[in-house]
């Protein structure tokens, strides 16, 4: 019984907190010229993403995504693997069936390469911190579930500290996103932000 209350106590702040859970698959756009040449002009990055209740309409973020690709910078043969990890602030303003956003945040990043070649290290690792804007249109929730149809830009430039061996360096990964995801709400249905 003891077990019971106290999990029904543990309940009450999440069944008042607002959050908003969602996976977004993007169209990956490069503008860096070297980047496109090595690693072609386009493909698809994963998302997952979580926006979180807080003071009148800014609603703070956390993402991590995940894109892969093959290229041949310099002729060789190599496939790069980056992990984006996303923390800022959205601002929502509310319309009768659908909400409009912008907000922007830093973007600490995992970098890994391997390359099939003896030129360059087979594999080259590093962190390396930027920064993303984004827009976009939420759907009003049906069932707790949620469109979101969006565009964002990333800057994004990764040095490797061993310059002698390296593939691209620096590795710069500035590009434009826009795709569309689909999430659930976890709180009160009627819940939205405030029109002003």
């Amino acid at each position: 019984m003891k077990s019971f209350a106290f999990c029904l106590l543990a309940s009450v702040p999440l069944l008042a907190f607002e959050a908003w859970v969602e996976g977004k698959a993007g169209y990956f756009l490069p503008t860096n010229h070297e980047f496109r040449s090595a690693y072609g002009k386009d493909g698809v990055i994963g998302t997952l993403e979580s926006t979180f209740q807080c003071e009148g309409n800014f609603y703070p973020w956390a993402s991590v995504s995940y894109y892969t690709n093959t290229g041949h910078p310099h002729d060789q043969q190599s496939r790069l693997y980056f992990i984006p990890i996303g923390v800022g602030l959205k601002y929502l303003y509310s319309f009768t069936h659908f909400s409009l956003y912008a907000g922007a945040g830093a973007l600490p990043t995992y970098l890994h390469i391997r390359n099939n070649s003896s030129r360059f290290q087979k594999r080259e690792t590093d962190w390396g911190c930027g920064a993303v804007i984004k827009t976009g249109i939420l759907s009003n929730r049906l069932y707790h579930l949620f469109l979101d149809l969006f565009v964002e830009y990333t800057y994004l430039n990764i040095h490797h500290d061993n310059k002698s061996a390296t593939s691209l360096n620096p590795v710069i990964l500035n590009n434009f996103s826009i795709g569309g995801g689909i999430g659930y709400h976890f709180g009160c249905p009627e819940c939205k932000p405030k029109e002003e």
